[in-house]
């Protein structure tokens, strides 16, 4: 994948991001091709509706198809959800 399509990429997926969480969720980036979300106060089901969400905004903004989005959910609270 080009370098400068994968940045784009990554642009509009933090800007979907932005637009998607509540003011108490964060978000970074993690590494060159990945971000880091983290929703406070959040179970599994909110966090693929969120996921669901940002993905939505996401496909929305990027329209070229090249590039798509895998995601993973892992609660931090110790449970198992």
């Amino acid at each position: 994948m080009d370098v400068t399509e994968t940045e784009l990429a990554l642009e509009l997926l933090e800007k979907a991001i932005y637009q998607s969480l509540r003011r108490s969720d964060v978000s970074t980036r993690y590494s060159s091709k990945q971000l880091i979300v983290i929703l406070m106060d959040a179970n599994k089901e909110n966090g693929d509706m969120v996921a669901n969400r940002i993905l939505k905004c996401f496909y929305e903004l990027y329209t070229d198809g090249k590039v798509q989005v895998d995601y993973g959910i892992a609660c931090m609270d110790g449970s198992e959800e």
